[in-house]
């Protein structure tokens, strides 16, 4: 106590404006006692670089620097510095200090990231040493990077041979960013927006890089933009937890002390001027997933105040949040419900992160023959709903929800604070101002009981109908694709077709200089790190579990400081469900929370799960036994949380969805399977790696092929045929959905419940449980979880395969996955250090330094007992499939060192000691059947691995993914999603729908 309080003391010692601290000057300090918190901000005297720093009791603390980057052109200079500046700097002068020091640390997050108009690198960790370390590697790799050309070249853009060492290979553009951009175009919701930013923000640039005008982007031209835009001037940084305030500001005034003063960019763009409304059409691609006849992507936006005027945007994210969200908003009933539109638009939205408050309603799904349609249709419903208003109840839903979202702690709420203020605060808002929303809260409470029109008198001040508006519409292309396809050809032979002899030797040795470079070994000795003997062998048990029967279930007590919430969840065995039904699974557990009851629309139902909790889920997942490879069991959780006093609401509800949803609701179905199925494609090309590692487990466990089969790309290929079926055998679904059900809801379907609350709330909670359980009848009759089940019983078998889904992205995702180790077994500790080792060690220099993909590695999954390799934004996945073929004989031939063991460890250990939120107590063991005492010896295990046991293992499990080294019996699965090309022409390549009819739906 007395520590905890003279630490206090010396933080905030210093606390009035305009006092002095270590070469900075205090503008404003507040309390929010709402949030716990303590906001200071600072200037830097000599420099005027900005700092932002909440002191709060968390121990997981946060550190970010940013730099307005307002974008010159479309030549993506801000992503690429960003990218370059993490290649080594004047302290760090090792090839990427950023990855190598993703392995000498224990921080729970590190990144980098552009934004429209800023750049910013943000952390977080909880061990102090490592946010000294990670703070000064920060610090110089931003304010002192080398930006060596070779770097520029690797992770920009280049001009090389496509085989390096062969200087007859074709030429061709390569580039980390240059692909990942690639990658990104190939993401339609993304093109939207984007297409739309550059049309209603012209002065905008495309901050991430158009693929066709990177090429354009000169080494000089990087370092010349570096000079101008990262300097102390021109920087805000922020720090968040509860590490001392000064010992911060010492480091940044050690940073900035060597800079002069220098005139920050202070300009800030704006959108085009609307005296009258503007009308903007745009090509976009054709979405093979959707109707052909309902391509139309289209939206409507209004300017919308100052985002300086907080009080106002404030109103208008609620104004905003009552129009668009959820099945009782007037916008989501007009336009989705209605089934004028699949889906809402990606900008769809309120946005005040720029110079400009923008509010945006738009659709992607539509015909054409609808468009006029929808413009009158968003006109009519703002009008109608200026003139009528909103329900007192709405609004108090999402005070109700603001409220509970503050009492929920999350172990990123520095993280989320830092998002919240990022781009207001470079567009020159407080920052204070909107860490403190509570006050915005009480007054907007005020105004609304003297006057109901608050909301209504808001958004007829910019959104009436004859306020001047921005329509926005990307038409579909069939020719799309292609004409991209011929613009980046011709950009190529711009650049290629009057190359002299000399110059074509220049980029062949250019090319080897680049891949000698990026060979080369280094002494990282330069770099800090942490050691593994800092992470305890045995960890602090923080809370106790209990287990209880309750009305003739089992129930785990999750005794914990949970801040007046009380969390809820059940799990239902449905291991033995008909293998028919498990695809229908999704739909299932998403109509609890999307079509009603019987006598309770889905609106009004909506609208009093908001007010009375703070949500409620369903979901269907595979349970892998820690003990045996491959096998699982299959179950459905449902989970709610809400405030202590209104637990009987909360159990009432569930009772409520799980006893009496409308299966029947054949509207809301065809609008869920509709809204599913629009975004299918940009949805597996934002996650493309994980679809991919989702269909190769699928061939080796229980666990996968089900996973596959509920949410992986088969999923969507499943639902696409119900789509294509059309509305008229929506019946037959239902049916389904209702077998479902029967199934679940059931007395003799073994059932547990676990309980996360506070002590004092364990009495009458159990009393508000046992009658929840006594009214829905589930699971008092047979409470033994069935045994794990075989893949076999599932309709598969494990199988090797090479698969390529074929879809129309301009890079390509994959995965090659092997079977390895139960969670009990020794040899998992072994094969998850091994992923970390080959991850930093081999692939990540190979797949994306050489390869020129956005990202490689490999990842064990500790209790599903599977290895896989993988690579995200790959324009080279013929060479990656041949990089991963020989990991295994990396991983058992290499003579790792002492220190490479040890970074591994302190990889993994990143996620293992992870904080975690109040809400997950207990749930590993709820969930997966891991015990305390399990974890503790995994534990111990990981952090016992050797050399040899790294070795070994990978001969033992890894040398299976070799299609020429394995033997007969070992089984391996590839898949890589992307475009078709000749390399697959021995491969399995199949369409999207294909997938369908390969699971037999």
């Amino acid at each position: 106590m007395w520590r905890r309080f003279c630490r206090k003391f010396a933080t905030n010692a210093v606390t009035r404006p305009g006092d002095k601290i270590s070469g900075f000057v205090i503008d404003n300090v507040r309390d929010v006692p709402s949030l716990d918190l303590n906001v200071t901000l600072l200037t830097h005297e000599s420099t005027g670089a900005k700092h932002l720093h909440v002191q709060r009791d968390d121990s997981n603390n946060v550190f970010a620097i940013g730099f307005k980057t307002l974008p010159p052109d479309a030549t993506g200079v801000p992503h690429i510095l960003e990218h370059t500046t993490l290649c080594g700097s004047e302290k760090y002068a090792v090839r990427d200090p950023f990855f190598k020091m993703l392995n000498r640390s224990l921080a729970n997050f590190m990144n980098a990231m552009t934004a429209s108009d800023y750049t910013f690198y943000p952390f977080a960790t909880t061990n102090s040493i490592d946010f000294s370390n990670l703070m000064d590697v920060y610090l110089d790799a931003t304010l002192h990077p080398l930006l060596r050309e070779l770097d520029f070249k690797q992770e920009g853009w280049r001009l090389e041979h496509m085989d390096n060492t062969d200087m007859n290979s074709p030429l061709i553009l390569k580039g980390v960013v240059y692909n990942e951009m690639k990658g990104q175009m190939s993401d339609s919701s993304y093109l939207f927006y984007i297409r739309f930013q550059e049309s209603i923000f012209p002065s905008l640039n495309n901050s991430g890089g158009d693929p066709l005008y990177i090429p354009n982007l000169t080494h000089k031209q990087l370092v010349d933009f570096h000079h101008s835009h990262y300097h102390p001037s021109n920087a805000k940084s922020f720090t968040y937890g509860s590490f001392p305030l000064i010992n911060h500001l010492e480091k940044l005034d050690s940073a900035y002390s060597t800079f002069s003063p220098l005139t920050p960019e202070t300009s800030v763009r704006s959108p085009i001027p609307l005296n009258s409304s503007v009308e903007v059409f745009k090509p976009g691609p054709f979405d093979p997933m959707m109707d052909q006849n309902a391509q139309e992507k289209l939206s409507i936006s209004w300017y919308a105040g100052d985002p300086a005027d907080h009080y106002s945007s404030f109103c208008l994210r609620i104004a905003c949040s009552l129009l668009l969200d959820g099945h009782a908003a007037p916008m989501y009933q007009a336009l989705i419900d209605s089934q004028l539109a699949a889906d809402f638009s990606p900008n769809t939205g309120f946005d005040s992160t720029m110079r400009t408050n923008i509010l945006s309603i738009g659709v992607v799904g539509a015909s054409a023959d609808n468009v006029d349609n929808i413009k009158k249709t968003i006109s009519g419903t703002m009008a109608e709903v200026i003139d009528i208003g909103f329900s007192r109840s709405r609004i108090d839903g999402v005070l109700h929800q603001l409220d509970i979202s503050r009492k929920g702690s999350k172990p990123d709420f520095g993280m989320s604070l830092l998002y919240s203020i990022t781009g207001p605060w470079f567009n020159d808002v407080n920052p204070i101002d909107i860490i403190d929303w509570s006050a915005l809260v009480e007054r907007f409470k005020v105004d609304l009981d003297s006057n109901p029109r608050l909301l209504q008198d808001i958004l007829a001040k910019y959104c009436a109908p004859s306020a001047p508006s921005f329509f926005f519409r990307m038409n579909p292309s069939e020719k799309f694709e292609e004409e991209q396809a011929h613009a980046e050809a011709e950009q190529l032979r711009s650049k290629t077709h009057n190359l002299s002899e000399s110059e074509k030797k220049e980029i062949y040795d250019m090319g080897l200089k680049i891949l000698e470079h990026q060979s080369q070994p280094e002494d990282t000795s330069v770099l800090p790190t942490l050691k593994v003997s800092d992470i305890p062998r045995k960890p602090e048990i923080s809370f106790e579990h209990e287990e209880e029967t309750i009305g003739g279930v089992s129930n785990q007590w999750n005794i914990v400081p949970a801040n007046g919430l009380v969390y809820a969840r059940g799990l239902v065995d449905i291991t033995n469900i008909p293998t028919d039904l498990i695809p229908y699974l999704g739909l299932y557990t998403a109509a609890f929370t999307s079509f009603g009851t019987k006598d309770q629309s889905m609106a009004d139902l909506e609208d009093e799960i908001k007010l009375k909790t703070g949500g409620i889920s369903f979901s269907a997942r595979p349970i892998s036994s820690p003990y045996e490879i491959g096998t699982a069991q299959l179950a459905l959780g449902m989970s709610a949380y809400a405030l202590k006093e209104k637990t009987d609401d909360m159990f009432g509800l569930l009772e409520r969805v799980t006893q009496n949803t409308d299966f029947r609701n054949y509207e809301k179905l065809w609008s869920l399977i509709t809204m599913s199925v629009a975004d299918a494609s940009n949805t597996i090309a934002e996650r493309g790696h994980t679809y991919a590692r989702g269909l190769a487990t699928s061939k080796l466990t229980t666990a996968g092929v089900l996973n596959e089969k509920i949410s992986g790309a088969s999923q969507f290929a499943f639902l696409k045929k119900i789509l294509d079926r059309g509305q008229d055998r929506l019946e037959d679904v239902s049916k389904k959905l209702e077998e479902i059900h029967k199934f679940v809801m059931n007395a003799s379907t073994p059932f547990k419940t676990s309980i996360t609350c506070e002590s004092n709330a364990r009495d009458d909670l159990g009393k508000s449980l046992q009658k929840f359980i006594s009214n829905c009848g589930i699971g008092t009759k047979g409470n033994t979880f069935s045994a794990y089940s075989d893949i076999s019983d599932f309709g598969a078998h494990p199988d090797s395969t090479k698969m390529l889904l074929n879809m129309p992205y301009q890079v390509s995702y994959g995965a090659l996955a092997v079977l390895g180790a139960p969670y009990t077994h020794e040899d998992g500790a072994a094969l998850q250090i091994l992923s970390s080792l080959l991850t930093h060690k081999y692939l990540h220099p190979e797949i994306r330094e050489k390869g020129g993909a956005y990202g490689g590695g490999a990842t064990y999954a500790g209790v599903g007992g599977t290895f896989s390799f993988y690579s995200y934004r790959d324009p080279n996945p013929e060479n990656t499939y041949k990089v991963m073929n020989k990991g295994w004989k990396v991983g058992s031939d290499r003579e790792w060192s002492d220190i490479e063991i040890e970074e591994a460890k302190l990889t993994v250990f990143q996620g293992v000691d992870a904080p975690r939120s109040i809400s997950d107590e207990g749930m590993i063991y709820f969930m997966d059947g891991i015990s305390d005492e399990m974890r503790q010896k995994r534990r111990e295990q990981l952090l016992d691995v050797t050399k040899s046991d790294v070795q070994r293992v990978s001969e033992k499990y890894l040398k299976a993914a070799d299609l020429q080294a394995a033997s007969p019996t070992d089984v391996r699965s590839c898949v890589f999603i992307g475009p078709n090309s000749d390399w697959a022409k021995d491969w399995n390549v199949i369409e999207l729908e294909g997938l369908a009819e390969s699971a037999k739906y």
